[in-house]
């Protein structure tokens, strides 16, 4: 395993950078967060389609890059060290590489030129009321002549009530759980918007005798473990970029702001605790590329991702932490942007599983063998 990264990689990167950095209004000044409709920048989703990252992961007969989760994943990094609000996690690392990798070809055709255009988004429906688990599918799926019938609850859809499809999992009552392509249009679907923690836009989704076509269905091995993976794994991307970038302005201020006459930094306490901030962050970097390259090469992923959830939520939460207690009062400022950070930690933290629950996880995982 090489962490090198590839040309292709760095370049989605810098692109990516230079798109949040110049485009996206993300460090707003007001005390509150934006919220609801002026969440989502529209601009900056607009130069990530035409720069096409949007479609890194997409293949190129519907007008993708065709290039894989290890470029998405630079560039959510990024996302995260700017706070970019865009539905780049969801539609250009999940639901329309999904689309693409499990859809019928019309579908595809229908479909995929419109989200790499950033024109269609598509949003991933992976967590139920009662069950933080993505496993424990509830939602119903009955057969019927030409398609298939929809009943049940989605919860925490990310930039549900933006999306313009969602991929459903549902149970078919056959011990196996199937993934649907969903219109949140169609009758019996209703859409509620949810509060989060930065404010990013999430919704619940009830689906009452919602009929979907037999090509709304997604054909393919485990396809609710692939979306599962995937959506983890570009949590704890995201999840990097925040600490990466609050571990960095703590490092500016602390050796800038003075004390007894000289910067902070030079206490001995402030570097052990910066430290340990930065063993958090290396923490998180090398588990995420290690499950990113697991799955880019097509081997088994076991563990991985929960290793890099536990270790994005437990670092991520204790790199935010630690930056703010080094900022003294500037880290509780709402005119100063650290604190957006330590929401977008903790809301990247509990995302799709604590880090306990993934720890959890890992343990009967092991248990079982």
């Amino acid at each position: 395993m090489d962490f090198t990264l590839t040309e292709e990689q760095v370049a989605a990167a810098s692109v990516a950078s230079d798109i949040f950095g110049r485009v996206s209004a993300s460090r707003v000044d007001a005390p509150a967060p934006p919220t609801g409709n002026d969440w989502f920048d529209k601009d900056t989703w607009k130069a990530l389609a035409d720069n096409n990252l949007i479609g890194l992961a997409i293949a190129e007969d519907v007008g993708g890059n065709d290039l894989g989760i290890l470029e998405i994943t630079s560039t959510l990094i990024e996302q995260g060290k700017h706070l970019g609000r865009v539905p780049l996690a969801v539609t250009a690392a999940v639901g329309g590489p999904a689309i693409d990798a499990f859809a019928g070809a019309e579908r595809r055709k229908a479909i995929l030129p419109g989200v790499v255009e950033g024109r269609t988004i598509v949003s991933v429906a992976l967590v139920e009321p009662n069950s933080y688990d993505p496993a424990t599918v509830t939602t119903t799926a009955a057969q019927t002549d030409g398609g298939w019938r929809l009943d049940g609850e989605k919860v925490c859809v990310p930039f549900g009530q933006f999306a313009d499809l969602i991929l459903v999992p549902a149970s078919t009552g056959q011990s196996s759980t199937e993934v649907f392509i969903v219109d949140p249009k169609a009758a019996g679907v209703t859409i509620t918007e949810l509060a989060t923690t930065n404010g990013q836009p999430e919704a619940s989704v009830k689906l009452d005798g919602v009929v979907v076509g037999a090509d709304d269905q997604l054909h393919g091995d485990d396809v609710l473990g692939w979306l599962v993976d995937r959506a983890t794994l570009a949590s704890c991307a995201v999840q990097l970029g925040v600490a990466e970038q609050a571990l960095q302005m703590t490092a500016a201020y602390t050796s800038t702001r003075e004390q007894f006459g000289k910067p902070i930094a030079m206490f001995q306490s402030v570097q052990m605790a910066a430290a340990d901030a930065l063993l958090s962050v290396e923490c998180i970097r090398s588990t995420l590329w290690q499950a990113a390259w697991l799955i880019s090469v097509d081997r088994p992923v076991g563990n991985a991702v929960s290793v890099a959830k536990f270790y994005a939520s437990d670092g991520g939460q204790k790199v935010t932490a630690t930056a703010q207690q080094l900022h003294g009062g500037m880290g509780v400022d709402l005119d100063y942007p650290l604190h957006r950070y330590t929401l977008w930690s903790k809301y990247n933290e509990l995302s799709l599983g604590s880090g306990h629950a993934h720890l959890a996880r890992i343990g009967a995982a092991l248990a079982a063998r």
